[in-house]
């Protein structure tokens, strides 16, 4: 489904993409560029049940990850401004969470529990989503 979605939004040069999505129980920002465009996924899960291991790997494809936590996730859009700004922020529960003001997480990299990356918050603009030249 995920290759038809991607070549779909190729071809009719549909810009400006935000995916979000879940039920992988560890969280993550994910960016792909696929058929000239380049996509953001945001997975804030989970927020009740059972809790997975992230991969530990390096991986180009992960901007952030945390699976210590139950987390929910914020996306904060402002379309006043050109180009768009959007926050998407990680918060987890019990911790103390200002969307759209929390730092960056710092790494990509699967943390350890006792040193926290969340909460964080990824900055974008729509200049970041869309078609790559």
């Amino acid at each position: 489904m995920g290759c038809l979605l991607f070549a779909f939004i190729a071809e009719h040069a549909v810009d400006n993409v935000l995916l979000i999505s879940g039920d992988q129980h560890w969280s993550a920002i994910f960016v792909e560029e696929r058929h000239g465009h380049r996509f953001f996924e945001f997975l804030p899960t989970p927020l009740s049940k059972t809790r997975a291991s992230s991969p530990t790997a390096p991986s180009s494809q992960i901007v952030a990850r945390d699976d210590d936590h139950f987390v929910f996730g914020v996306v904060d859009i402002d379309t006043r401004i050109q180009p768009a700004t959007i926050d998407l922020t990680l918060c987890a529960e019990g911790l103390s969470c200002s969307p759209g003001e929390e730092p960056d997480p710092g790494s990509a990299l699967d943390q350890p529990p006792e040193a926290d990356n969340v909460p964080f918050t990824i900055h974008l603009t729509t200049d970041d989503l869309g078609s790559r030249p």
